[in-house]
């Protein structure tokens, strides 16, 4: 079974008609899932995208994923471009991460330590199905995530980008639980925007949701 981590945008495509609602009680909290014998999708922001970024209960939706019995993870994250050759509206399968923030674990009452890492091999599942569909993207990339829910500053964009190539607010909590759960996790990530260009933000998001359906149906054979 695939895990699919998206936002609820997405909830309004047709991606979601074979999928059945379900709520999933996990030690963490109560987690929606959509979800048949193929495939159990979360929305990260909730179907009603009321969850800011900063209070995401990602201990629940990866438990909730893991409960439900995924083989692995392939997340959707939206991201901003901190290079100028990586546009808005193109894609990036990141091969690493940084995370300087405080993240999640599921270890805070162990002494358990781990290498969190993104898959190499979901890399390649992604990859050969954007090349099947013939959608161009980046091979690799570094994600660097900040704290949100705020956007990054000047100096802090400076910063970035001699270390990472894109930046969000998700993706690195949600490998590093999956990590240590052994859960195989990698990311599409979207670009929707230049970091520090926020005026057309939104628009940019809308006009990405046909290529992310088209990307999820091809991954679950639909």
């Amino acid at each position: 079974m695939i895990g699919i981590i998206c936002g609820s945008n997405i909830i309004h495509t047709d991606f979601f008609y074979k999928l059945t609602h379900r709520v999933v009680k996990t030690p963490y909290g109560e987690v929606e899932v959509f979800s048949n014998n193929k495939v159990c999708c979360v929305m990260r922001h909730s179907p009603f995208s009321n969850i800011p970024p900063h209070m995401i209960n990602h201990k629940a939706n990866i438990t909730a994923l893991n409960q439900m019995g995924v083989d692995y993870i392939i997340s959707i994250n939206s991201v901003g471009s901190l290079k100028e050759g990586i546009e808005p509206g193109e894609i990036l399968i990141p091969d690493d991460f940084m995370c300087l923030a405080n993240s999640p674990t599921f270890f805070d009452n162990s002494m358990k330590f781990i290498a969190p890492k993104i898959s190499d091999e979901i890399r390649k599942l992604i990859v050969d199905n954007l090349d099947y569909l013939n959608i161009n993207y980046f091979l690799a990339g570094t994600y660097y995530q900040t704290a949100g829910p705020r956007f990054e500053t000047k100096a802090e964009i400076k910063f970035m980008k001699d270390y990472a190539d894109v930046v969000g607010m998700t993706m690195a909590s949600e490998v590093i639980l999956a990590s240590e759960l052994d859960i195989p996790y990698a990311s599409i990530c979207v670009v929707d925007n230049y970091v520090g260009d926020f005026d057309d933000f939104k628009d940019k998001q809308t006009k990405n949701i046909d290529t992310v359906k088209k990307i999820l149906m091809r991954l679950v054979e639909w």
